[in-house]
Parts: structure tokens; C-alpha cells; sequence
């Protein structure tokens, strides 16, 4: 195995779990690359207020920002695997969890506390 595909599989291995200074700059490499469908989704959703939304894989938390931006009256939980992009979410949104309106974590989630 060659150092090109030493390196190809490492990045990937950064998209699959990010870890560390390569692992945030892939999460936000994908908040670019996933813009359209994740503003694509949020339309889709219908999200309406009071309702709580859970994100699963939430990544660097655009989404998230995105939907309290325009859902003011909502709550929304990100999880996701990573502990880089929890981190990197709660930067993203550290107004709306500091106010409770988000909550970004790696735990488990009751099923019924959730709408959409």
C-alpha cells in the first residue's frame, strides 16, 4: 500500500468518524457540500412550532442553526458519533443552547420525546 492510498483512506476514515484538526475541517468541508440538501430537507420537514426535532449524524450543527434561525418557537437535539463535531455543533450554536432552545450531544435519545 502506497502513501496516496494511505492517505486517501485516512481522509475518508475522517468522513466516516472525524477525529482531531483534520476531522473538524472535514465537518465543515461538509456543511458545504451538503448545503443543498440539508436546506432541501429543513423545506421538506414542515417543521412547526413547538414541535422538538431530533438530528441524527447533526455533524457541525448547520442544520441545526438553520432551523432555529427560522423556527424560533421549536427545540432541536443534534447527536451525533463524533465528539469533534459535537464540539464544533455547540460553537455553531452556542447561543441556542445556552438559552435551551438546542441541545447538542453523543447519548441516547428516547424515541418519544420527538416529532420529526
Amino acid at each position: 500500500m502506497g502513501i496516496r492510498s494511505k492517505v486517501k483512506d485516512f481522509i475518508d476514515s475522517q468522513y466516516r468518524l472525524p477525529k482531531g484538526l483534520i476531522g473538524a475541517y472535514i465537518g465543515e468541508k461538509m456543511v458545504a457540500q451538503h448545503k443543498p440538501e440539508t436546506l432541501w430537507t429543513i423545506e421538506l420537514l414542515g417543521i412547526q412550532p413547538g414541535e422538538k426535532v431530533l438530528e441524527l449524524g447533526c455533524g457541525s450543527g448547520y442544520a441545526i442553526k438553520l432551523i432555529l434561525e427560522t423556527n424560533k418557537e421549536i427545540e432541536v437535539v443534534g447527536v451525533d458519533l463524533s465528539p469533534v463535531m459535537i464540539r464544533s455543533a455547540a460553537i455553531r450554536n452556542k447561543k441556542a443552547v445556552q438559552k435551551k432552545k438546542g441541545e447538542i450531544a453523543v447519548r441516547k435519545c428516547e424515541k418519544s420525546k420527538f416529532q420529526r
